[in-house]
């Protein structure tokens, strides 16, 4: 007989590589919003202040891509957080049928099943 670890393990598995996805992503994500939105100078001007100076001048150097670049990190998180949740919910499903498993999971037990 299979176990209910042997349906449910690869759920584990992608949730576990989703969660190390999303660490990631939560990372990255900080670090654009840190460049953009915090100070790098004496001055106090942030990115998002010079960006602004130079759009004003008509200069268009694509300061657009730093923001996309924190859009794409904050939907990224949360498209993986979602996912994570997602795979350890069907996880616990499987786990926790009660009366046995769905006989779309089991297995054939004997040779003549097979056939």
């Amino acid at each position: 007989m299979v176990s209910r670890f042997e349906y449910s393990g690869p759920w584990i598995g992608a949730g576990l590589i989703l969660a190390i996805a999303s660490i990631v992503m939560i990372i990255v994500t900080f670090q654009s919003i840190q460049v953009y939105y915090i100070p790098e100078n004496d001055n106090g001007d942030t990115v998002k202040d010079q960006c602004e100076n130079w759009e004003k001048n008509g200069v268009n150097i694509g300061c657009q891509e730093y923001r996309h670049n924190i859009y794409r990190g904050i939907w990224g998180t949360l498209l993986s957080i979602g996912l994570i949740s997602m795979c350890f919910a069907q996880s616990r499903y499987i786990e926790s049928q009660e009366g046995g498993l769905p006989d779309s999971y089991q297995t054939p037990t004997t040779d003549d099943d097979k056939l």
